[in-house]
């Protein structure tokens, strides 16, 4: 799962909570502009973090969509960060192209 907008409020509930049902079989992926906050979210359950507005997001998301497919994206930002999201999935290895993704959108912050 991968928690677009980890590091605002509800962002770092959803990136933190052990109990999440999809958190059990996959790893959670948190992705934020603050990096201080996305270094805490690993302590408390997160198993990767994303920063973004650093060097070349888009590869780094490719890289996690390839290594293991998201099962969900919550997406809590919209706009520009998602769109380099569903840039991102689309353009991952072919093999992820069969995996669903379900693509939720809560909230849209960075509009």
């Amino acid at each position: 799962m991968l928690v677009l907008g980890a590091t605002g409020v509800t962002g770092s509930i959803a990136g933190a909570t052990r109990e999440v049902d999809l958190r059990r079989r996959n790893a959670v992926v948190v992705a934020g502009r603050n990096t201080e906050r996305l270094d805490w979210l690993q302590t408390v359950g997160a198993d990767d973090a994303i920063a973004i507005g650093k060097r070349r997001p888009g590869r780094q998301r490719r890289r996690h969509a390839c290594e293991q497919p998201f099962d969900a994206v919550l997406d809590y930002l919209w706009a520009e960060p998602a769109e380099t999201v569903l840039a991102a999935l689309a353009s991952s290895h072919p093999s992820a192209h069969f995996h669903a993704t379900r693509f939720i959108q809560i909230g849209s912050m960075a509009v």
